[in-house]
């Protein structure tokens, strides 16, 4: 016995009162699958018709496809000017011309503003404002500049801003930056907890 497949396309609502024009926006379908022990329905929406299955649903089952309609908005006619009319417009005999705008770049180099980030940021430090993200940024800027007894002043910052939830490379990098101060207690004990924290 042959699946059949029930098929139903709705029409537009003619409204011969309203001048709108309607355009359809998309189609939602619905499929009825019956079986002995109930059943099941299942809807979705598609932009064009093409994308509705073509599958057979077997017999006594079927597929309803309503297309949703919008309305659309008439063009609106613009204005039709007419005539224009020109008026010429007469001047003195001083005749303004355009200036000449010449760029010269001096010794022959492009100069660039340097933001000093670093500084900016320390300035900010000195003054109480504090974020984890500044003082990373500034204890890693004084150690890899190997500047290590400025890196030390901001590591230890760091670690009392947030003790607890910093990565382990910066327990090594407050580690080394101690011992350069002459703390090798503390940066034996730096040292061992990021020995026990990078595992």
């Amino acid at each position: 016995m042959p699946h059949t497949k029930k098929t139903e396309k709705v029409q537009p609502k003619s409204d011969k009162t309203s001048k709108n024009e309607v355009a359809i926006e998309g189609y939602d379908v619905e499929e009825t699958i019956n079986m002995k022990f109930g059943g099941r329905k299942t809807t979705y929406t598609v932009s064009n018709i093409d994308l509705v299955d073509k599958n057979e649903l077997g017999p006594d089952n079927t597929r309803v496809v309503k297309p949703k309609y919008v309305n659309v908005k008439p063009k609106e006619e613009l204005p039709v000017i007419e005539k224009m009319t020109t008026t010429a417009v007469t001047t003195s005999a001083n005749v303004i011309k355009p200036v000449k705008v010449i760029s010269v770049v001096p010794d022959g180099k492009l100069q660039y503003a340097k933001i000093k980030i670093i500084e900016n940021y320390e300035r900010v430090l000195q003054k109480g404002y504090k974020t984890e993200e500044m003082l990373m940024a500034v204890a890693d800027y004084h150690f890899f500049a190997d500047n290590l007894v400025t890196a030390a002043k901001w590591y230890s910052q760091l670690f009392e801003f947030c003790p607890d939830e910093l990565e382990p490379v910066y327990y090594f990098r407050y580690a080394k930056s101690l011992e350069s101060i002459g703390q090798t207690e503390k940066a034996k004990e730096m040292m061992a907890l990021y020995q026990t924290k990078k595992l």
